[in-house]
């Protein structure tokens, strides 16, 4: 089952360009995923499982603009054990795709947090849609952080970062990773590739420290809980080069002479 929601981008969605941003296209990915699940069975509201976000894999082809109107479609590519791949595409009205990505999720019952197999009963629901496909790859690539990454900022888990289980949430590991990186990759120049590989969960009141670091026309981030070393999650954000062109140059002058008049 293919399931779709008809929308227009809004204000609260673009960049200074009025273009849809990454953060809010996970925002996006996040709902439409919830109300699939709620169509299934699983509502937030009242199942006793859930799943588990484990992976994001998204190309931005063309991004859509304020006040477009666009199609968002889920569905399940493959559901097998405690495991499933779900992807996604974001079509123009003209039914041209505008975004497509995969997603990693694990299945796990709610009151001990254990990992538990999907009934026969919620695969039926789910409907597994094999053929209709964003990525011929099926699933998110497993990431491997490169060596010599360079320090950068600390990050307070603070209240309006967390989700409804008082966990970072998990398009603000996004976020974390723009504010880790260099200021000419913030913004201006989003990347229209990214991966994230999420490892652990990063609590209320925990220090996120961030690494960095440029392997070939990737930017690589890591994030680790502070007081136990562990990695919570690595991001790879797509760039044309390591350093910014004239004209992003020049969009980030213009960028600080407005915000620091």
């Amino acid at each position: 089952m293919i399931f779709t929601i008809d929308t227009s981008v809004g204000y609260s969605q673009v960049n200074a360009r009025l273009e849809l941003t990454n953060d809010s296209i996970l925002k996006i990915f996040e709902d439409i995923a919830c109300f699939h699940g709620n169509l299934a069975g699983e509502n937030v509201l009242n199942s006793k499982t859930a799943w588990i976000l484990t992976g994001y894999l998204v190309k931005v082809i063309r991004r859509p603009k304020y006040s477009e109107k666009i199609k968002v479609c889920t569905w399940a590519r493959v559901i097998h054990g405690i495991t499933s791949v779900r992807e996604f595409e974001i079509l123009d009205e003209e039914g041209s795709r505008c975004i497509i990505a995969s997603s990693g999720w694990a299945h796990i019952n709610i009151e001990d947090k254990s990992l538990t197999r999907v009934t026969p009963e919620l695969v039926r629901a789910y409907d597994a849609e094999p053929d209709h496909k964003a990525f011929e790859e099926v699933g998110v690539p497993k990431l491997f952080a490169p060596d010599n990454m360079t320090k950068s900022s600390d990050f307070l888990i603070s209240r309006n970062l967390t989700d409804i289980h008082n966990h970072l949430n998990n398009v603000k590991y996004l976020e974390l990773a723009y504010m880790a990186i260099p200021d000419y990759a913030m913004y201006i120049n989003e990347p229209n590739e990214f991966i994230i590989n999420f490892r652990k969960q990063l609590p209320l009141g925990s220090v996120a420290e961030s690494f960095y670091a440029k392997e070939d026309d990737s930017l690589y981030v890591v994030l680790k809980n502070k007081e136990t070393g562990d990695t919570c999650a690595v991001i790879k954000l797509g760039l044309k080069s390591d350093s910014p062109n004239e004209e992003t140059k020049k969009a980030l002058d213009e960028f600080r002479e407005v915000n620091n008049p």
